[in-house]
């Protein structure tokens, strides 16, 4: 049993130390909460948003830059007791906007021959502390600082995208994990042809302007592909 009188200013001194180490425990429960939800997310970004099959690059759906992945799964991941169909509609136009940023990097990063060795417009839609990441990854993200040197033209762009939308404790969506799968036709000087291929997972957060990258797990492969037929009979 304490003597210290109610009031009294070692009493008061007590309880104030009793509520910051309160205050403190309850920050860290919610840092390693927010901590796990990230990691539960990204594990089940992976289980559900598995698989890399292509679609064709649909003609009827350009996109905002003249490229459009076909969206082939919108999924959310609620925080709440709500389902995800509950929620499809929050996942349905949040993935549409990571559509939007991812068509316009791509188109940046392989389709666009103007921008082909400077690719501000697509590091631009990252957010500051990733986009100098990519920046060192030009390699892996883009056709390649020297692709003008390195092809001719590209042809046939296509790709499908699934999206995982995690919503918050009001049941909007707060990130996202899109799954990528690009594939370009890409003609060497000579005529010969390779085929260069994108696969990965790109981490999206909603910005002032559109959603915006902030994260990316990609790796980029090019393998030699068959040459286009010759048009025409032969003489």
């Amino acid at each position: 049993m304490s003597d210290v009188p109610p009031g009294s200013p070692e009493q008061t001194s007590r309880t104030a130390r009793a509520d910051d180490a309160e205050r403190r425990r309850t920050l860290w429960v919610r840092i390693i909460g927010a901590v796990l939800v990230l990691a539960l997310l990204i594990v089940v970004g992976v289980l559900l948003l598995g698989g890399d099959g292509v679609s064709p690059f649909s003609g009827g759906d350009e996109g905002p830059a003249g490229f459009s992945f076909d969206l082939a799964t919108a999924k959310a991941s609620p925080t709440t007791d709500r389902t995800p169909a509950d929620l499809q509609a929050e996942a349905d136009e949040a993935a549409g906007a990571v559509k939007a940023t991812l068509d316009r990097f791509y188109f940046a990063a392989f389709v666009d021959r103007d921008a082909w060795g400077d690719y501000a417009d697509a590091y631009a839609l990252f957010d500051e502390s990733a986009a100098a990441r990519a920046e060192a990854d030009t390699d892996v993200l883009t056709l390649g600082p020297s692709a003008n040197e390195d092809y001719a033209a590209v042809r046939e762009p296509r790709g499908t995208l699934r999206v995982l939308v995690l919503t918050n404790d009001e049941n909007h969506a707060v990130s996202a994990i899109a799954r990528v799968t690009f594939r370009i036709d890409a003609e060497l000087d000579g005529g010969a042809m390779d085929q260069v291929t994108s696969t990965g997972s790109f981490f999206l957060v909603p910005g002032d302007d559109g959603w915006v990258i902030v994260g990316y797990r990609v790796d980029r492969n090019e393998r030699s592909a068959p040459s286009p037929s010759p048009t025409g009979s032969p003489s």
